[in-house]
């Protein structure tokens, strides 16, 4: 099984977005006083131009294709006053603002879940209007160009319940390479060169029980993931230093091919 020499230290990345209002002029050459936006309703389906874009985002009928869909709407963040401010936006924890996905999607298996979460807020002058939402919104991870959202079509509401085994057009979160350190997850495409991230382990407590010994358990770990979901071999990455390892959350990260992949 293939190996990683470097510390472990894997990330999803994923852009944040944010969602503006529209605005309107009016005669005279007086600025109109700008209103409390309302927040987007809860399961509305988004359309939103780019991975990079904060200012484009259009509700549409969940049959038509879309990027996102809104799972939740929770109050703005304390301190956030101007969404387009990377500074402030960088201060956030996407875990303390939206809640996890998976009772939303229905979803109770192991591997990775690929429908992954991002939000949308009012504009700057919105919220100083007085609008106080965050809408979490539900993507299925980045189109090949890494610059706009790969589409879907129907509700991801409740779409996987039951289902507890990969599902490569919707679960997982693949990547052109595998990688110990931050990825950004595209759609996966089943057959395709892509990697499938598969999981990672949670590091036990105590000290660093060696690099043969972190090995061991992270080959062991990683061939019984490939064994479930796949076939051939997959890719382990571990901690192989004492300061790796007290830095890393996991003691383990496994990967494997598409075209690796049971169907």
């Amino acid at each position: 099984m293939r190996r990683s020499q470097r510390g472990l230290a894997l990330v999803v990345v994923l852009g944040v977005l944010g969602l503006t209002g529209c605005s309107s002029s009016t005669g005279g050459g007086t600025t109109p006083t700008p209103t409390p936006a309302p927040a987007p309703a809860l399961n509305a389906c988004l359309q939103m131009s780019s991975v990079s874009d904060l200012a484009q985002a259009a509700a549409v009928d969940c049959g038509t294709p879309h990027e996102g869909q809104v799972y939740a709407v929770v109050g703005l963040p304390p301190g956030l006053t101007d969404p387009a401010d990377r500074t402030q936006l960088g201060r956030l924890d996407p875990n303390a603002v939206c809640p996890n996905l998976r009772p939303w999607v229905g979803y109770s298996g192991a591997v990775p879940l690929g429908v992954l979460r991002t939000w949308r807020f009012p504009t700057r002058e919105q919220i100083a209007a007085g609008a106080r939402w965050t809408a979490c919104v539900a993507v299925v991870g980045l189109a090949p160009d890494h610059k706009t959202l790969s589409r879907t079509v129907g509700s991801l509401n409740g779409r996987l319940t039951g289902k507890t085994n990969p599902l490569p057009s919707l679960l997982g979160r693949c990547a052109q390479t595998h990688t110990a350190k931050a990825f950004s997850p595209e759609k996966c495409e089943l057959g395709s060169a892509q990697w499938v991230w598969l999981g990672e382990h949670k590091k036990p407590t105590g000290a660093f029980p060696g690099k043969a010994a972190a090995k061991k358990v992270a080959d062991a770990g990683c061939r019984t993931l490939v064994t479930r979901y796949g076939r051939g071999g997959g890719w382990v990455a571990y901690p192989t230093t004492a300061k790796a390892w007290g830095s890393s959350a996991a003691d383990w990260s496994c990967w494997l091919q598409m075209s690796q992949l049971r169907s």
